[in-house]
């Protein structure tokens, strides 16, 4: 019963809720007023930023590489259907303007879309492409620094 549930939600509801949130986004408040476009840079650049710099430097505070963290924090800076979600909600309660709404929706899809492209072009495969059933322990010890300097200690 779930999995139909699941199923029917996936195939039809999804995809509805998606388009309602592209019939909601006024594309042409944004043409109409040349301002807006810089605002809506403003927020997508502060979006990125944020987002990636603060995941970026957790993970490198936590014990991982540099490339790795970065790759960690392109991860973290896709948002998708959770703030079209969110979006949605606030426009229908009337705390964002249409003009808002419109913005942060280019800036939820844009930062959704960047995310293969950067991955691919810094060469960060899944762990399954790169690290054998064997060399899974040893890419977990990055997320225990614990687990790694106890293994210092023994050698």
């Amino acid at each position: 019963m779930v999995d139909r549930i699941e199923s029917l939600s996936l195939a039809l509801l999804l995809p509805l809720f998606v388009a309602l949130t592209g019939l909601r986004t006024r594309i042409d408040y944004l043409v109409s007023d040349k301002p807006m476009w810089g605002y809506a840079v403003a927020i997508i650049a502060t979006a990125v930023v944020g987002k990636l710099a603060g995941a970026a430097f957790t993970a490198k505070a936590s014990g991982m590489n540099w490339k790795d963290s970065f790759g960690l924090g392109v991860l973290m800076n896709t948002r998708g259907l959770v703030e079209l979600v969110i979006l949605n909600a606030g426009l229908d309660l009337g705390i964002l303007s249409p003009t808002l709404f419109t913005m942060m929706v280019l800036m939820a899809l844009i930062t959704t879309f960047m995310t293969s492209p950067i991955l691919s072009y810094m060469k960060i495969r899944r762990s399954r492409e790169k690290d054998s059933a064997d060399g899974f322990a040893e890419g977990m010890k990055r997320f225990n620094p614990k687990k790694r300097d106890s293994d210092k200690e023994k050698d």
